[in-house]
């Protein structure tokens, strides 16, 4: 298709294109693919998505960034936005945008903190999976086993994988007993079809190869837990995952029937065991298991981990580690003070 052909798609079916042209030259995986596709989406409902990129002038852009802005978009949202409109005048080689740069416009709603669960909500969650594993799921139907999900829990607070990740573990070679490590070298994503699928990176993967670094981490068994619990885990769930039926992919931990476990499943049951737990946050959407991640990523914090280990344990590069947890990292260094102040040499001044 020529340039002047782009030119006479609509601009969602030029978006649409694009994406395909990415995901057939290998620029992205089926999973990205899919969230751009999502983002398509929403901007299929301005009216800018049905005009034909030849016609598409500056005022028309800015007018969608306005509508978005206006509907209290993210900030990540606008982004996501602005470079599917950007591919897409670039796959013409229209140049309507030479004045609109990707942070021209800004979200009208203050960025979130993450939050963790305190040290006591963790205990207080711990001691209910602990001791109601045969009340995790709500009736016999459910297709995840009681033990996964006990295990997939404690693995995430124990090591700050992401659900993905545990859920893609190869039983057989991703778990190194003998130096007590966990080797994560993929994480389940989505094909053009929605299907879940096991990924061929981890959800980083791609920015590391670019940069030339090997796409594997090792989490130590110790990082937040002792390293025997964290082995009785693994083997409990290894004899688990053995009886399993149809396990094809050689999970450690999958559904009944030997299938991926969704994200989006497991985040429901998720936040049910968190209600029921007692957990009460101040959050309109409940708890979510991502925070699982925040919790560990906190606690490790607070351990005195630097933060370039951490980096390296969950795969979130140390810039980005700085921005999202730069509450908890202040919190951290207040602290910390504090008890320098307490411990100081009283001898020593200044005068």
């Amino acid at each position: 298709m020529s340039a002047y052909n782009f030119g006479d798609l609509t601009l969602e079916e030029a978006m649409k294109e694009n994406e395909k042209q990415k995901l057939k030259n290998k620029q992205i995986n089926e999973n990205s693919y899919n969230r751009n596709l999502n983002t398509i989406k929403s901007i299929s409902a301005h009216k800018i998505s049905q005009y034909l990129m030849k016609d598409i002038v500056e005022n028309d852009i800015k007018e969608c960034f306005v509508y978005f802005v206006d509907i209290k978009s993210s900030q990540s949202q606008i982004e996501k936005v602005y470079d599917e409109i950007n591919g897409a005048l670039k796959l013409c080689k229209i140049d309507a945008m030479s004045e609109i740069k990707r942070d021209t416009y800004i979200s009208e709603i203050d960025k979130k903190d993450v939050i963790a669960f305190t040290i006591e909500e963790e205990k207080q969650l711990l001691n209910y999976i602990n001791n109601n594993e045969y009340a995790l799921i709500n009736n016999n139907k459910s297709n995840i086993g009681t033990k996964t999900i006990k295990n997939i829990i404690k693995i995430a607070l124990a090591t700050g994988m992401r659900v993905g990740e545990i859920c893609s573990l190869d039983r057989d070679n991703d778990i190194d007993m003998e130096n007590k490590k966990i080797i994560v070298r993929s994480t389940l994503t989505k094909d053009t079809d929605g299907n879940i699928i096991k990924g061929k990176n981890t959800k980083t993967g791609r920015k590391k190869k670019k940069a030339g670094k090997k796409d594997e981490r090792y989490i130590p068994f110790a990082v937040l837990f002792d390293e025997e619990e964290i082995t009785n885990i693994l083997n409990e769930q290894y004899v688990f995952a053995s009886k399993i039926e149809n396990n094809k992919n050689n999970l450690l931990f999958c559904t009944k029937n030997g299938e991926f476990i969704s994200h989006s499943s497991f985040n429901s049951i998720f936040k049910r065991i968190c209600r029921h737990a007692g957990i009460k946050l101040n959050l309109i959407e409940g708890c979510h298991m991502h925070m699982t991640k925040h919790t560990a990523v906190t606690r490790m914090i607070e351990n005195g981990i630097r933060i370039e280990v951490i980096s390296a344990i969950v795969g979130t590069s140390v810039e980005v580690l700085r921005k999202t947890y730069a509450h908890i990292l202040d919190d951290f260094i207040e602290n910390e003070i504090e008890k320098s102040i307490k411990n100081r040499n009283k001898n020593l001044s200044l005068n």
